[in-house]
């Protein structure tokens, strides 16, 4: 059984609908996936002043960095991409500018916008084959109605989406200040159910 949360929610509804039928995987549960990528985009670029945009951004330009030494060569000699230089360069430091200048081109898309559309997990709902429950709030800033796949879900046998009015990208706590998630309860009563 496996959970994936935001973007990785997406890599994980990308790497089911690649697998389709499989014996690795019982049962998945997706949290606050950005079904249509290339829509929430722009909410990245601008939700909380760009909050989550310069966040992961950070995140992942320390991740680069961290193992720079490692990929400068490869990255210049195949993609003409000079890591160090591009990132000093940014500022602040955004996932989507990463996007633009990094990752479209070492997986060969025409850009950023290429590359959220192609590689959103919309075009992977379809061919699920095992157990998966969606959970999107929506309320989330990144993801608003027009980013859940709602149509591809209800067609496949396979899959349930959950949506609740609040919870914010990845929050679901029982109030505003509290501490429990009652997300965490869902997910377990779900995969639960399944071992029964």
């Amino acid at each position: 059984m496996v959970i994936g949360v935001s973007l990785g929610a997406n890599r994980m509804t990308n790497l089911l609908g690649e697998l389709g039928e499989t014996d690795l995987i019982d049962a998945a549960c997706i949290l606050s996936a950005l079904h249509k990528l290339w829509i929430a985009t722009e909410a990245a670029k601008t939700a909380c002043d760009g909050f989550y945009d310069k966040a992961l951004g950070q995140n992942v330009a320390a991740l680069y960095m961290k193992h720079e030494h490692v990929l400068k060569d490869r990255y210049k000699e195949d993609f003409d991409i000079d890591l160090k230089e591009i990132l000093e360069s940014m500022e602040p430091i955004r996932l989507t500018e990463i996007d633009e200048k990094i990752t479209s081109k070492i997986y060969g898309y025409d850009g950023m916008y290429d590359y959220h559309y192609k590689a959103a997990c919309c075009w992977a709902i379809p061919n699920i084959k095992i157990p998966t429950l969606f959970m999107n709030a929506l309320d989330d800033p990144l993801i608003d109605e027009a980013v859940i796949d709602f149509d591809s879900i209800k067609a496949n046998e396979n899959c349930i989406l959950a949506t609740s009015k609040t919870g914010g990208h990845v929050g679901y706590f029982e109030s505003f200040f509290g501490e429990k998630n009652w997300c965490r309860k869902s997910v377990l009563d779900f995969l639960y159910l399944l071992s029964i």
